[in-house]
């Protein structure tokens, strides 16, 4: 009963909605933007990495302004009641990290190669949009230690906010240059 009413209570919706959680929204979104016009104006061999990195900027930032790695996790809650596994979340949770990360390296490691022919402020921002997609996955796992390390405030300012934000300045910062060069 207690996961239906946390999948009933999920509402779309920004999971932060505070000043910071709507300039994360923000940034994802203009970040986006850079690397859609930066694809108008890119010669064709540049256009797929810029592609992947305006929509996956763009998916990323419509997850965290409808909330909807929070239905996931929802969903997962309710999922763990009515099969019964819910006492061994944690254990699940935890392989399952460890599992994303092991894929996410073996990942890095045979696209590495592929990548050697795109500049290097491609690759950065390619490995910035990775980053923030194990991060937007690792929350969605809901490790209590991990949020509490996420969101703990240190002088007002909490770990996830300055690693979101990295990330999408990472991610974006090259189609900027870019376009500041071709004005």
């Amino acid at each position: 009963m207690r996961a239906a009413l946390g999948w009933l209570a999920w509402r779309p919706g920004l999971g932060d909605p505070s000043f910071m959680g709507w300039l994360t929204v923000a940034v994802y979104f203009a970040g986006a933007g850079m690397w859609f016009y930066y694809n108008r104006k890119a010669p064709a061999r540049k256009r797929n990495s810029g592609a992947i990195l305006a929509y996956g900027l763009l998916v990323l930032g419509v997850n965290k302004l409808f909330n909807l790695s929070g239905a996931i996790t929802a969903w997962l809650q309710m999922s763990a009641y009515e099969q019964n596994w819910y006492e061994q979340r944690r254990l699940v949770q935890a392989v399952f990290i460890f599992a994303l990360l092991a894929i996410s390296a073996a990942l890095g490691v045979i696209l590495l190669p592929r990548l050697a022919g795109l500049s290097a402020g491609i690759r950065a921002a390619l490995a910035g949009l990775a980053f923030l997609t194990i991060l937007a996955v690792v929350r969605a796992a809901s490790l209590h230690a991990v949020d509490a390390l996420l969101y703990r405030p240190v002088a007002g300012i909490q770990l996830n906010w300055v690693l979101e934000l990295a990330g999408i300045a990472f991610s974006s910062l090259p189609a900027l240059q870019a376009l500041m060069k071709t004005g």
